[in-house]
């Protein structure tokens, strides 16, 4: 019987999903992290995100963030200033509200989101949003 041919080819940056996506949304996950991220991590690609939103990078045009477990347990004031940072720099209307239910439940991620840092005008623009898909 002949092996199972697996592709170990992984896509690591926009080029490879993104341009696939077309005019679609694509929704970035946990803001670019998750448990099995460290903070540091997550702050530098969404740094990354930053950069090529503020030069215009057509394959960014579409692109949000959830903010389901943001910031992860464990985050650092500095790595937790680099996330805000990054935040803003990508533009706060980018994100929207998750929370991992049931991992966590809202008011817990309401939480961890405050933690944040955010200015009361942030926090309404987060409360506000919706998923473009969704709304």
């Amino acid at each position: 019987m002949p092996r199972e041919q697996c592709s170990t080819r992984r896509v690591r940056r926009p080029r490879g999903i993104l341009p696939a996506a077309g005019d679609d949304w694509v929704q970035i996950a946990h803001a670019a992290g998750g448990i099995s991220q460290r903070a540091a991590d997550q702050a530098g690609v969404l740094e990354h995100f930053a950069d090529r939103i503020a030069r215009g990078d057509p394959r960014t045009a579409h692109v949000i963030f959830d903010l389901s477990y943001v910031p992860l347990p464990g985050t650092d004031a500095a790595a937790a200033a680099r996330i805000l940072a990054a935040m803003r720099r990508i533009g706060i209307g980018r994100f929207v509200f998750g929370s991992d239910f049931n991992v966590e439940m809202p008011d817990a991620a309401m939480a961890r989101l405050r933690s944040l840092g955010l200015t009361a005008c942030e926090w309404s623009a987060i409360a506000q949003a919706c998923a473009p898909w969704a709304c």
